[in-house]
């Protein structure tokens, strides 16, 4: 068995994970907009204690890259690649679209595309498309509600992440072809952790990085601004 401590923290939740094969050994998981950094490391020594583990016994560390909130993903990658570094083990970073997508139940999936898409605080989504049997139609992408239907397959939908109720309200008569996850909206380190055993481990933790698919929602102070502080 695959020993597997894994964490999300690239959105609107904070989630960790032990398994142990198929088993969930230890599972903590918290919505927060904010405080990731004030709750990531006692929930991982709870999860950690729970399971009754040391870093040690632990076969490989996983974590999510992103898309999603660009202050959780550093807090997440950062305590992922020293955690990765101290206790001398293995790490794999798994996207939060396909962590998402493979939440999805394999019934609700059936003869379905599978659309994940996951709020951005602005107008577009962050998304990504995969077929019943979650091989990815798109790579993941971050766009408006056009470029997200340009890249949609015609037929049945099966829509999961935080921004359902924004694409079936875009989505217009077409919505009567689409069925919502509702135990899909946020990332589950538990599914992060299961993906992370078949993955082939970076050579590096340092190579863990995020996955941005757009520049930050802030600008860098112009000449005058530096001049009038």
């Amino acid at each position: 068995m695959t020993k597997v401590l894994a964490f999300d923290t690239a959105a609107a939740a904070c989630s960790v994970a032990v398994i142990d094969g198929d088993t969930v050994l230890a599972h903590e998981s918290e919505i927060c907009v904010r405080g990731h950094a004030e709750r990531l490391v006692p929930m991982i020594q709870r999860v950690m204690r729970a399971a009754g583990m040391t870093f040690s016994d632990l076969d490989r560390l996983a974590a999510t890259v992103g898309p999603g909130s660009f202050t959780g993903l550093r807090i997440g990658l950062a305590c992922a690649r020293s955690l990765a570094l101290a206790a001398d083990r293995p790490l794999v970073g798994i996207t939060t679209l396909e962590a998402i997508a493979h939440a999805t139940p394999e019934e609700a999936r059936s003869d379905r595309t599978v659309l994940i898409a996951l709020e951005t605080k602005r107008d577009d989504f962050y998304f990504q498309i995969f077929d019943a049997s979650l091989v990815p139609l798109c790579e993941p992408s971050s766009g408006n509600a056009e470029a997200l239907f340009d890249a949609l397959p015609d037929g049945q939908l099966l829509i999961g992440g935080d921004s359902t109720e924004k694409v079936l309200a875009l989505l217009g008569a077409r919505a009567k072809e689409a069925t919502v996850s509702d135990d899909t909206i946020y990332c589950d380190a538990a599914v992060v952790a299961r993906i992370a055993i078949s993955r082939e481990p970076l050579a590096d933790p340092g190579q863990l990085v995020p996955l941005y698919l757009r520049p930050p929602d802030t600008t860098s102070p112009t000449k005058t601004d530096a001049q009038t502080r």
